[in-house]
């Protein structure tokens, strides 16, 4: 008879806990500056989104990190940490990145040079997702393993709290730009320095063990032959082009009406702690068995926030005046928390079915393709329509962005109708069934 599964207990783990926090904010502070550093190339090129799709391709290493995952994986000091290894190297060379960046950023914005921020920020998001494959293997075996949906819950929290420091800091200019960027760069050695020091790393088990890098490849080989992560795979890179033109295009498509940035940034900032307390409050629902359910629960309301944003933006047309109306102000506001709950709600479902169903013996290269084939989805989709808007636009003589949110919402409702029984059935399947024999 089969030993029934151990609830989840955080008893004992909070320090565990704190530490995955730790490491998630820091991985997320390089992408909310990203992020700020985004809206500002919105605003040097006004009334287009092909020079953002351009900066968009930096944060393509966090949808090609399985190229190098088995490397992570599998080649390692034992004595130094198996996760150890490659975090302590990969945040150090974040934090030396920010500080030669500090010096050089505002000279970048003065002459309008994209394509080296580009090339900047490519660098420090190959870093961040090298890390990531680390920290996210180490949460396999840091947390025992019935809360391992726990997992998902520090990633989903970390990195809203570290892109929102990166993203608002500048946003609100409270500190110059070059001085924000110079201290978190001095926090990342810092903070990385007393991690190498002060956490010890447990042995790697002789069942987790990988016998060399080829061997680790085979075995990501063996995970892409799994019938289920062949599904799984296909509804990762198919779902989010529903849902792009909200997310990712609407605020410059606000910015271009007269709606301030500043603006945007504020109430992102509002509903931020809404964010943060949203993965703990779904812990219940996604750390359980089913956490699918709440992706199947999300997907039709997250599609129709898509529609609601084109037409709210068609109706707000350009903004007159210096500032926007109080009804403006409302619907964006009304918008943005609806938009940040089934983002965070889908993100944090999908997060914690990846580690229920990773194998432990290769969980950095196991979680970093699911991570992967999940990022590859958004990346794709979001540099396909912020190039096809400006194409629309040139070649048929209509506005892209009204176009995209029709056209994807009318996408997002025919996949939600293929696809929510294979994700039903990918649910039901056995542990043992997502295993390398």
């Amino acid at each position: 008879m089969a030993e029934k599964p151990k609830p989840p207990s955080l008893q004992g783990e909070y320090g565990n806990i704190s530490l995955l926090l730790l490491l998630y904010i820091l991985q997320a502070v390089p992408m909310g500056l990203f992020g700020f550093v985004n809206m500002e190339v919105k605003e040097l090129f006004k009334n287009s989104f092909s020079e953002q799709g351009t900066f968009m391709l930096a944060a393509w290493p966090f949808s090609l990190k399985l190229l190098w995952a088995p490397l992570v994986d599998s080649v390692y000091m034992e004595r130094f940490g198996r996760r150890k290894s490659w975090m302590v190297p990969a945040q150090l060379a974040i934090g030396a990145v920010l500080l030669v960046l500090a010096d050089r950023i505002d000279g970048l914005f003065e002459s309008r040079d994209v394509t080296t921020l580009t090339l900047i920020f490519f660098l420090l998001y190959f870093l961040c997702a090298t890390q990531d494959i680390a920290v996210d293997g180490w949460a396999l075996t840091m947390l025992r393993p019935e809360n391992a949906g726990y997992a998902s819950t520090c990633n989903a929290v970390g990195q809203t709290v570290g892109f929102t420091i990166g993203f608002m800091i500048p946003m609100a200019k409270v500190v110059a730009l070059q001085d924000f960027i110079y201290f978190w760069g001095t926090v990342f050695i810092a903070t990385t320095l007393a991690v190498w020091l002060l956490k010890r790393e447990a042995a790697t088990s002789e069942d987790d063990q990988i016998e060399g890098l080829g061997e680790a490849y085979n075995q990501m080989y063996q995970v892409l032959r799994l019938r289920p992560v062949q599904l799984l795979a296909l509804h990762l890179a198919t779902r989010s082009l529903t849902f792009i033109p909200a997310d990712v295009m609407a605020s410059g498509r606000l910015q271009d009406a007269g709606f301030p940035k500043e603006s945007l940034a504020n109430i992102k900032l509002f509903i931020t702690p809404l964010e943060i307390c949203l993965p703990w409050l779904l812990s219940r629902f996604t750390a359980g068995p089913r956490p699918l359910d709440v992706v199947i629960l999300s997907y039709l309301p997250r599609a129709a926030l898509t529609l609601l944003t084109g037409l709210f933006a068609y109706a707000v047309g350009t903004i007159p005046g210096p500032s926007p109306s109080q009804g403006v102000y409302a619907g964006v506001f009304a918008l943005t928390i609806l938009q940040g709950i089934v983002s965070n709600a889908m993100f944090v479902s999908h997060m914690a079915f990846f580690a229920k169903i990773s194998d432990p013996a290769i969980g950095g290269t196991y979680m970093t393709f699911l991570n992967t084939v999940h990022n590859i989805g958004n990346m794709w989709a979001s540099t396909f329509c912020l190039k096809a808007a400006d194409w629309i636009k040139e070649s048929l003589g209509m506005d892209g962005f009204y176009v995209l949110c029709g056209a994807c919402t009318v996408y997002g409702v025919a996949w939600f109708l293929l696809c929510q029984p294979m994700l039903k059935r990918l649910q039901d399947m056995p542990v043992s069934d997502w295993r390398v024999a």
